[in-house]
C-alpha cells in the first residue's frame, strides 16, 4: 500500500495524486507495473491498495507511483518517501483495516469511510484491475470495520466532519443567512441536503466546475 493524506501534505498536496479520469487506472497499473490496484480517492486521503512481483521492492513501488503523477519534479525516492507512506505485507493489510474500521480518520468512528473503501472495491473490480488476491484482504478488511463498530464505542453514535461542525454552523447561520459549499462532493451533498430546507437560509455551491455543483 502506498499513499497519503491530509496530514502529510494537506488539503492542496492531495490533488497532485488524484485522478479524474478512472480509465487512467489501467494506464497507471501498467506504467507501475503492479497486478492488481484499488484506488482509493476521498477529501482526506489518496491511497493505492496493490499486488506487484516479488522482484518489485515497495520502495520502487513508491519512486513508480510518485513519478507517474510527478514526472518533472526532482530528489526520486527522496522526494517519494517524503511525500508517500508505504507499507507492505501485513503492515499494508493492517493499514488497510484501521481504515476501512475510521480508526486512521480525521474524525474517529466517521461513517462515510467504510462506504469509500467499498466503492473503491467495486470500480476496480468492475475495470477489471482486482482479482481474488486483493478481494480477499478487502473482504477481511470490511468484517474488521463491520466487528470495531459492534464491539467498540466507534459504532456508538453517527460521526462525520459535518456532524461535528454543525453546532457551529447552527449558531452562525442567523436567518437570512447564505452558505457557501466549496466542492461537490459527498460531504457538500451531505451538507446541501441538512441545510437545504433551512428555512431563511440559501446555499451557494462553488465548484471548478459548473454541472456537479
Amino acid at each position: 500500500m502506498v499513499g497519503t493524506t491530509f496530514r502529510r501534505v494537506g488539503q492542496a498536496g492531495l490533488q497532485g495524486f488524484w485522478l479524474s479520469d478512472e480509465g487512467k487506472l489501467a494506464d497507471l497499473m501498467r506504467a507501475c507495473g503492479l497486478d492488481e490496484l484499488v484506488y482509493l480517492s476521498t477529501c482526506n486521503r489518496v491511497e493505492f491498495d496493490f499486488t506487484c512481483p516479488a522482484t518489485q521492492t515497495i520502495v520502487e513501488c513508491r519512486r513508480r507511483l510518485y513519478a507517474y503523477f510527478h514526472p518533472q519534479a526532482a530528489g526520486g525516492r527522496r522526494a517519494a518517501a517524503a511525500t508517500l507512506h508505504a507499507y507492505a505485507g501485513e503492515g499494508a493489510a493492517e493499514h488497510l483495516f484501521e481504515v476501512a474500521a475510521s480508526i486512521d480518520s480525521m474524525v474517529p468512528g466517521e461513517a462515510q469511510i467504510l462506504g469509500q473503501v467499498k466503492a473503491a472495491l467495486r470500480l476496480a473490480q468492475r475495470l477489471d484491475l482486482c482479482g481474488a488476491e486483493l478481494g480477499r484482504v478487502f473482504a477481511e478488511a470490511f468484517a474488521a470495520a463491520k466487528r470495531v463498530r459492534h464491539m467498540t464505542c466507534l459504532g456508538s453514535g453517527t460521526v462525520s466532519v459535518l456532524s461535528l461542525a454543525r453546532d457551529t454552523l447552527d449558531k452562525a447561520l442567523k436567518p437570512p443567512a447564505t452558505l457557501v459549499v466549496i466542492g461537490a462532493g459527498e460531504m457538500a451533498q451531505q451538507c446541501g441536503l441538512m441545510f437545504g430546507q433551512r428555512p431563511g437560509t440559501q446555499i451557494c455551491f462553488v465548484n471548478r466546475s459548473l454541472a456537479p455543483a
